[in-house]
C-alpha cells in the first residue's frame, strides 16, 4: 500500500470529476513514423499541458484530458519519458478511484502497456512501480499473473490477470516501433539533445571522478527492493555531466562506448528545477 500511495502521490491528488470525466482509453494498432525533435518537441508541451491542468491539489477534468491526449502523442512518437509518465498518471488515475470494474478494463490495459513499453526500454520508475512478480508478467506474457501467490501484490491483487497479459502484448508489438538505429549525438550541440530525447545512442564518454559529481536527483530505486538493482554512475560528455544507469557496475580508468537510451531528467531541486540528462545503458565496454 505504501507503493501504491507514494505513486498516487506523484500523479496528484485527482478530483472525482477528472474519474468520471475520462475518455476512453485508445489501444496502439500500428507503429508510427516518430522523428526525435517531435518527440522532444511533444514531451515539453504535454509536461506544460498536465502542469497547466493543476488546481490546487487537484486536476481540472478537461484541461487534463488534453494533457493525457499529448501525453499520447509523446509517447507515440518515442519519448521514453512521457511513455513511463503516461502509464503511471493513467494508472494512478484510474486505480484511486474505486476497485476496477470491466467497464475499466480500457483504461488499465493502455495505463499498463505504457509502463511496459517504458520498463522494456530501461525506465527505472517503470520498472519499479509494480512488485517484482507483476512487472515479470508485463514484460512477457508467457509468464502469468498470479496475485495471490505474490505476497507483494497488496492492492494489485484487484488486477485481472487478462488485463496484465493483454497490456504486456500490446507492449510486445511496440517493442520494434523504438528499436530503431542510434541517433546522432553531438555533446557540443544542445539541438542534437533535444533531438535524440528517448532514442537510443552511442556515444563516447568517460566516467566523473567522485570528487566532481555534480548535485544529481537519484533516479535508482533503493536497494533491496523488488527489482534488479541498477547502479547510478556519472560521466563526461562534453560539457554535459551525464547520469547513467547501468545494471552493472563500471570500472573503466580512460575512455568508455557506452549505448542506451537518452532520456531528459527534471526534478525539483529547492526552489528552482534540476534539468539534466541520463542514459539507460544496455551495452558498455572500456576502450583502454
Amino acid at each position: 500500500m505504501k507503493r501504491l500511495l507514494s505513486h498516487l502521490l506523484l500523479a496528484g491528488v485527482l478530483s472525482t470529476t477528472l474519474l468520471t470525466g475520462a475518455a476512453q482509453a485508445r489501444q496502439p494498432l500500428r507503429c508510427p513514423e516518430p522523428k526525435a525533435k517531435d518527440a522532444a518537441a511533444a514531451h515539453a508541451e504535454a509536461r506544460r499541458l498536465v502542469d497547466a491542468a493543476r488546481d490546487g491539489e487537484h486536476y481540472r477534468a478537461a484541461p487534463m484530458k488534453k494533457a493525457l491526449a499529448a501525453l499520447r502523442k509523446a509517447a507515440a512518437a518515442g519519448s521514453l519519458e512521457a511513455q513511463a509518465e503516461l502509464g503511471k498518471l493513467s494508472f494512478s488515475l484510474a486505480f484511486q478511484g474505486a476497485a476496477p470494474t470491466p467497464k475499466d478494463r480500457a483504461r488499465y490495459v493502455e495505463a499498463l502497456t505504457w509502463l511496459a513499453v517504458a520498463a522494456h526500454r530501461g525506465d527505472p520508475a517503470a520498472k519499479a512501480f509494480f512488485p517484482e512478480a507483476l512487472t515479470a508478467s508485463l514484460l512477457d506474457p508467457q509468464v502469468p499473473w498470479q496475485p495471490d501467490a505474490d505476497p507483494d501484490a497488496g492492492p494489485f491483487t484487484a488486477l485481472p490477470p487478462a488485463w496484465i497479459t493483454e497490456a504486456a502484448q500490446q507492449a510486445r508489438k511496440w517493442q520494434p516501433c523504438f528499436a530503431a538505429a542510434p541517433c546522432a549525438l553531438d555533446p557540443a550541440d544542445p539541438s542534437t539533445w533535444a533531438a535524440c530525447d528517448g532514442r537510443p545512442v552511442t556515444v563516447q564518454a568517460r566516467l566523473t571522478p567522485p570528487e566532481r559529481v555534480n548535485n544529481h536527483p537519484l533516479l535508482v530505486p533503493p536497494p533491496g527492493g523488488p527489482v534488479p538493482p541498477l547502479h547510478q554512475l556519472y560521466a563526461d560528455l562534453g560539457p554535459v555531466q551525464l547520469i547513467v544507469l547501468t545494471p552493472t557496475p563500471l570500472t573503466c580508468a580512460g575512455p568508455l562506448a557506452l549505448t542506451g537510451t537518452l532520456g531528459s531528467v527534471e526534478a525539483p531541486r529547492g526552489p528552482a528545477m534540476y534539468r539534466g540528462w541520463s542514459l539507460h545503458v544496455s551495452e558498455a565496454r572500456c576502450l583502454e
